[in-house]
């Protein structure tokens, strides 16, 4: 049996992982290239359709499918932005934290909730906007 993480240790786990995300937003604002800025546009506008779709077909929910594509092309965007910012020690860390605060939020709540998707994607185009201005301070808060 798996033990199931506590409280506290999935309000760390999501402290760790924000910190990661900020610093690596911040340097891929310095680093990334004009291609990976493209990439990070392309996959904004699938994530909003998941989003879409799901608020106006609230009683249906999502299918798996459009969890699975969710929750990918949300991987590929900060996949991309972990790349950029060139910590390979980081980048390495980084899948650990997000599978295990997906395990727990999979575990703890069926179907995903509008509300953390909504947030998931609200905060995508300004920390891309602001990787692509090179604006790594306003990338970190982004």
């Amino acid at each position: 049996m798996v033990r199931q993480p506590t409280r506290q240790e999935l309000i760390e786990l999501f402290e760790v992982r924000d910190a990661i995300e900020s610093f690596a937003a911040a340097q891929a604002a310095e680093r990334i290239r004009p291609a990976d800025v493209l990439a990070l546009h392309g996959l904004c506008d699938p994530i909003a359709g998941v989003i879409e779709y799901l608020s106006k077909n609230r009683r249906g929910g999502l299918d798996a499918e459009r969890v699975q594509a969710f929750l990918k092309d949300d991987l590929a965007f900060h996949t991309i932005i972990m790349g950029a910012a060139g910590n390979g020690r980081m980048t390495k860390i980084f899948p650990e934290t997000r599978a295990l605060g997906r395990i727990a939020s999979i575990r703890q709540q069926q179907p995903p909730d509008l509300s953390i998707l909504k947030a998931t994607h609200r905060d995508q185009p300004p920390s891309g906007q602001a990787i692509e201005d090179r604006n790594g301070a306003q990338a970190k808060k982004a």
